[in-house]
């Protein structure tokens, strides 16, 4: 069992919350990808099925991305061991 300081508890589930939606979102879209991928291998109507990809895709993956852009690259530039790194994700 871990044992985290009440300082470093937040931080830590920040971070599990974080890769559950991460986990969540990537269900949700593999769910639809299948779903537009059988419609069309079944030769069914996929236009359908692609605007609810893109509802989906517009309503929660890019408003996540965004959040996080606003969130943890800002906090990464400011940490020298990650500064690095930002250029890298949004490129």
């Amino acid at each position: 069992m871990t044992v985290t300081s009440g300082k470093e508890a937040g931080p830590a589930r920040a971070g599990q919350a974080m890769v559950a939606r991460h986990a969540e979102l990537a269900e949700v879209l593999d769910h639809w990808a299948g779903m537009l991928t059988a419609a069309a291998d079944s030769g069914g109507p996929v236009r359908p099925v692609r605007n609810l990809l893109r509802v989906f895709l517009a309503d929660e993956v890019l408003p996540h991305a965004r959040a996080e852009e606003r969130t943890l690259y800002r906090a990464a530039r400011r940490d020298p061991g990650a500064s690095r790194l930002v250029p890298e994700l949004v490129s």
